[in-house]
């Protein structure tokens, strides 16, 4: 392909500039920490601007591909300019190298739509044109952060709550330096009242936090001195604020407390200047959770589909 080149595994890549976005779990020092087998990196040169187009972070264990390799997405980050006949001349490349090393399968666990959904759309058509397919369709619920206030876009239930977390003085606050022990209980008991595995370990979760000091912030509800709702707000890129780790006392359910945190970090995403709130999934492995869907839609959020590919070669 004229003008172009794939740089494989290169020794340094920060000469180059890029202009198409960028999430954290796709960067070097979020990769580094994924620790899943062998980590193979392409990157998409334009020789003559000296400038990269399209980066995609493989990791390769047990002859299995797997994007990311730890992480709630990987997938290929493109410049939403770049005609699809480069991008597919950059994928050949790609499985050309694979097939070489005689890795068997690929699975890509693509971000939701709603990030950016152009490219989506156009991930989605060059997986399937290539012959993957999807083996998991999840919905994942967002809310578009503008200046209109949460409680405007609210179900009339909702805003009920809201209300009332306000009336019992519930305080809602960025917990600056957090006790992780405390935090990691708190969200291990909430999990196990609900039937849901702990997905972090204390240490990693701690991990995350000194690793990534600027991308993660604990936002806490609290009852007087007492912790009632907390989540962990992640700086996807600065468009994006992810919704992370949500857990309540059940003592407080009746009080609804997590109405009155989300729109906390809504706020918080208005000052901060975010333009998506992301609230993650509400299904597993495809099958709903009508509750949390329900939940979701009540305090603004619309849908958009995460999907994950996969193909087997031979």
């Amino acid at each position: 392909m004229k003008n172009y080149e794939v740089l494989i595994n290169p020794v340094h890549t920060s000469q180059y500039q890029h202009d198409y976005p960028t999430y954290l779990y796709n960067t070097v020092p979020h990769l580094n920490q994924q620790q899943k087998g062998e980590r193979i990196s392409f990157f998409l040169l334009h020789t003559k601007k000296q400038r990269l187009e399209a980066t995609f972070h493989l990791f390769v264990q047990h002859k299995a591909g797997y994007s990311p390799g730890q992480a709630p997405f990987g997938g290929i980050e493109f410049a939403p300019e770049l005609r699809l006949e480069v991008l597919q001349f950059f994928w050949q490349t790609v499985e050309e190298y694979l097939q070489k090393k005689a890795v068997e399968s690929i699975q890509v666990k693509l971000y939701a739509h709603c990030y950016h959904p152009e490219n989506a759309q156009v991930l989605q058509y060059l997986w399937l044109q290539q012959g993957f397919r999807i083996i998991e369709h999840n919905l994942n619920y967002h809310i578009n952060i503008n200046a209109t206030p949460l409680s405007d876009r609210m179900h009339l239930s909702e805003k009920r709550r809201l209300r009332k977390c306000d009336t019992l003085g519930y305080k809602f606050e960025a917990w600056t330096t957090p006790d992780f022990d405390f935090v990691h209980r708190f969200i291990s008991q909430c999990r196990q009242r609900k039937g849901f595995p702990v997905s972090l370990s204390l240490e990693a979760l701690q991990r995350l936090y000194v690793q990534f000091p600027q991308n993660f912030t604990l936002f806490t509800l609290c009852h007087q001195q007492r912790v009632i709702a907390l989540a962990t707000g992640v700086r996807v890129n600065a468009d994006i604020l992810y919704y992370f780790l949500p857990a309540d006392d059940a003592e407080y359910l009746s009080a609804s407390p997590m109405v009155a945190l989300l729109a906390g970090m809504y706020a918080y995403g208005q000052q901060q200047g975010y333009k998506l709130f992301d609230l993650g999934i509400s299904t597993e492995f495809s099958l709903p959770n009508h509750g949390l869907i329900n939940f979701k839609k009540h305090m603004g959020a619309e849908a958009s589909l995460k999907l994950t590919f996969f193909k087997q070669y031979g």
